[in-house]
């Protein structure tokens, strides 16, 4: 198969040919498209982007941790959530964890601030909404964002923590680890029968 691939981006098949479901389904995008001129476009995108230096620095700077996972986590079971598009994401709290794959290591946890607007991490998500809009069917898969039907990206975040600065509203004791203080939950109950 892989061979079968070069032969036609070799000879620069057109993508009705190359890749015939793609132009199919998105044939206003794709129609009368060579292979090489999706590949040349698609790397030129990536490479204007800068998403391979986003990509690296999603992981370059430690989210916030302000509350924990599970109390994050109980609120969205609850709903008491809100779904908070990338552009406004900077300040905010998540209730859930936020996974691109690859490599399927989180960005960020449940309970954990975003970070400044200008940071890698929010860059990320803001160019790969921008890409996924501009390539369909080459969406960037990220565990934990809501792809709207208009194709912008929201993250569901905690309503009572959104202003920086916030910390969580639950009778839990800080725990002291180096930079960052965060709200521990008690230790579960030990049932013995």
């Amino acid at each position: 198969m892989p061979s079968q691939f070069k032969r036609l981006y070799d000879r620069d098949a057109p993508l009705s040919e190359a890749l015939p479901r793609l132009v199919a389904e998105h044939a206003e995008r794709y129609r009368g498209m060579s292979l090489v001129a999706l590949a040349d476009e698609l790397q030129d995108a990536m490479c204007k982007s800068g998403m391979t230096e986003l990509t690296e620095g999603r992981y370059a700077q430690l989210p916030e941790p302000v509350t924990a996972p599970a109390t994050a986590y109980q609120q969205l079971v609850e709903g008491t959530i809100e779904l908070v598009g990338v552009d406004q994401l900077a300040g905010r709290v998540s209730a859930a964890m936020v996974v691109p794959y690859p490599p399927g290591i989180p960005v960020i946890m449940p309970g954990e601030r975003f970070p400044h607007a200008g940071s890698a991490l929010i860059r990320y998500l803001t160019t790969s909404q921008e890409l996924d809009a501009r390539f369909p069917a080459f969406e960037t898969e990220i565990h934990g964002i809501d792809v709207q039907p208009d194709g912008s990206y929201r993250v569901p975040c905690l309503v009572d923590l959104a202003a920086p600065g916030a910390r969580a509203s639950r009778d839990y004791p800080e725990t002291d680890h180096g930079e960052h203080r965060i709200a521990t939950p008690p230790p579960p109950l030990r049932l013995t029968i």
